[in-house]
């Protein structure tokens, strides 16, 4: 699934709020792209999880003909699941870290609030597809942490944001057939 346009638009959001105060980067920390003493920033997208189907309420979710006038054209359903997005700060100053972090948390809830829906995949055709929408964002975790053995960069923390919502999925193909 492909979480890459909403990790840009979050990448792009920070880089303004920053400007040069930090590096802002797209993916898990790689070790050639720690600077000596600023700040870096990196934009995780982690996954989906899906929640099988229920609700938070206890309902539990029915697939239904993609095309109301045949069955037999695919089906579509909106399943209850999770994004899970994380942001990493590495600084070399320990109050850099907290500003860093007093920033992220703000600005990060305000493009996920904005943000509509979340392609996670497209078929080429228009023959189906998954998106990811009616969500509520949340900051699940902030963490931080010291090495101070660590020259280049001793002090990190770690925001997780959760997006609980719907998978929406829509497959049209003449082979598939509608059940529940």
């Amino acid at each position: 699934m492909n979480m890459i346009q909403l990790a840009k638009q979050l990448r792009a959001s920070l880089e303004r709020v920053f400007g040069s105060a930090a590096l802002v980067r797209l993916g898990p920390p790689q070790v050639d792209e720690i600077p000596d003493r600023r700040a870096v920033v990196f934009v995780i997208p982690i996954g989906y999880r899906d929640f099988g189907g229920v609700t938070a309420d206890g309902a539990r979710i029915t697939r239904r003909p993609a095309a109301l006038d045949s069955p037999a054209e695919g089906f579509a359903e909106e399943r209850p699941g999770r994004l899970v997005v994380e942001i990493r700060c590495l600084a070399a100053d320990y109050q850099q870290m907290h500003k860093l972090c007093s920033a992220i948390g703000v600005q990060v809830l305000r493009v996920l609030e904005s943000t509509r829906t979340v392609t996670l995949s497209q078929a080429p055709d228009d023959a189906g597809y998954l998106r990811f929408a009616d969500f509520q964002a949340s900051l699940y975790e902030q963490a931080f942490s010291s090495e101070p053995l660590e020259r280049r960069q001793p002090h990190s923390a770690r925001l997780v944001f959760h997006l609980d919502g719907f998978l929406h999925v829509q497959m049209k193909d003449p082979n598939l057939t509608y059940h529940t």
